[in-house]
């Protein structure tokens, strides 16, 4: 049922939550280091190059600029979700 949902382009209703505190979020905070820090890439080289190479989304928009720092804007209620690639998700929360 999930790879159905995902197939045609959804996010899935189980996915992992990282808890991150609003301070970080306050100032802006740049994709690779959101991606780092959401454990969904292991280094912030590797970040930049799933970026590089359209692997991100955010909120279901592709992410290709290398600069882009994440703020408060981004989030709707309080979260915002990643996908890494076609199957990798992860739902981001301010606490």
């Amino acid at each position: 049922e999930r790879y159905k949902k995902v197939a045609k382009g959804g996010i899935p209703d189980n996915i992992e939550e990282i808890k991150i505190e609003k301070s970080i979020i306050d100032n802006g905070i740049s994709l690779p280091d959101l991606l780092l820090l959401s454990k969904l890439v292991p280094s912030k080289s590797e970040g930049r190059r799933m970026i590089q190479q359209n692997g991100i989304s955010i909120n279901g928009n592709k992410e290709n600029n290398l600069e882009r720092v994440i703020t408060i804007n981004d989030f709707d209620e309080n979260s915002l979700i990643i996908q890494k690639g076609k199957k990798q998700f992860k739902k981001v929360v301010i606490k």
